[in-house]
């Protein structure tokens, strides 16, 4: 057994056409049920601690038909804090429920309820393990290991986002432990599985964000739905900074209002950057980084890739929507976008390529008297 699992996407050669379409398909219909799921960060790690709750409340349940002995198990693996050896708990068995239903931990993964939880939570780190307030072990990673937009569990009817109804919990902070996943009519539902892993959002809505037909609030982009979006093109560099028109993958929208961390980024160009603390914006020097992480006297690049002095960074609290949007493309220059008329990282940048922050994206060109003749 693993302490980290992945999930892994293989394509046959044969019927690379039809396969490629119906994951398409499969992709875009996860988009969608992740934008009717929307949640904060803070949402999105109560969500993520629910799911864990609610599976090992699943587990001692079963515990009644299946040894305790098969669910938990000793990965032999010593913790981070020296606190003994990882203890993984195991919600169901793979042999007994192979499909996830009525499983809040994913049967792909193993319905390991520990490492699901700290891998959506966190990017890869040394594990400790502390004992949560039932006394099971539960794992957790360094700060500064956190995901900026965690990855939370979203549910539907059916074993697959293509075919039955979306279901959502009732998760409360410090209220009772409430298991029951329920249809958009208020009903519970008896059957449910785990559909895909959906992140968050961090514009506020009337941040304006490049398109092909110019800068428009990224509100106004997602209610039309607009179909592309200008990045940078793969080739640019910090000396050439060559936009190109992008697919739109996806755009991400809260479903309800809630408290977020703003900072209000100013420049000596009298430029105003609005974003959540986590997103990913380039320095100067071509470097991805946190919003969280810029101080007075560092710069922004503007869209033509000149340095842009900060002259004050205020934090602020946004009681509202935040949202996002994605790019098609997988390279890492060409997602990168422009808002407010700087260059800014998309959603990729948060999670799958979260390990990109702190690191140089875009350098200069090399010289044409150094190339080889």
């Amino acid at each position: 057994m693993s302490t980290r699992n992945g999930v892994f996407l293989s394509i046959a050669l044969v019927g690379t056409v039809s396969s490629l379409c119906s994951q398409a398909h499969a992709l875009a219909e996860i988009d969608r049920r992740c934008e009717h799921d929307s949640l904060s960060p803070t949402e999105a790690r109560l969500r993520i601690a629910w799911a864990r709750a609610c599976g090992l409340e699943s587990m001692s349940n079963q515990e009644k038909t299946t040894p305790a002995s098969s669910r938990i198990i000793d990965t032999l693996m010593p913790s981070s804090n020296n606190n003994g050896t990882l203890i993984e708990y195991l919600e169901d068995l793979t042999s007994s429920n192979p499909t996830g239903a009525r499983a809040y931990s994913l049967f792909a993964l193993g319905y390991e309820i520990n490492s699901i939880y700290v891998t959506k939570l966190y990017s890869f780190g040394p594990i400790a393990q502390t004992l949560d307030g039932r006394g099971f072990k539960l794992w957790s990673e360094d700060e500064s290991k956190e995901r900026p937009r965690p990855m939370y569990p979203t549910f539907g009817t059916h074993t697959t986002e293509l075919e039955g109804e979306a279901l959502f919990p009732r998760v409360t902070k410090n209220g009772p432990l409430n298991c029951n996943l329920y249809k958009s009519n208020g009903t519970v539902s008896t059957t449910f599985y785990i559909n895909a892993y959906c992140t968050s959002s961090c514009y506020t809505p009337e941040q304006e964000v490049l398109f092909p037909d110019g800068y428009k609030p990224i509100l106004t982009a997602l209610l039309e739905r607009t179909p592309e979006m200008m990045t940078l093109a793969p080739s640019a560099t910090l000396d050439d900074v060559t936009l190109s028109r992008n697919k739109v993958a996806t755009y991400t929208a809260e479903l309800r209002d809630s408290e977020h961390i703003i900072y209000e980024i100013r420049t000596e160009s009298g430029g105003l950057l609005r974003v959540t603390n986590e997103h990913p914006v380039i320095q100067g020097e071509g470097r991805l980084v946190q919003a969280q992480t810029l101080r007075a006297g560092d710069a922004l690049l503007d869209i033509e890739g000149n340095e842009d002095p900060i002259l004050s960074i205020e934090v602020v609290s946004h009681e509202g929507k935040v949202y996002n949007l994605k790019p098609a493309t997988r390279d890492r220059v060409s997602n990168l976008l422009i808002a407010q008329g700087f260059l800014v990282g998309s959603s990729a940048y948060q999670n799958d390529d979260v390990g990109y922050i702190n690191r140089v994206i875009m350098t200069r060109s090399i010289p044409e008297d150094v190339l080889p003749q």
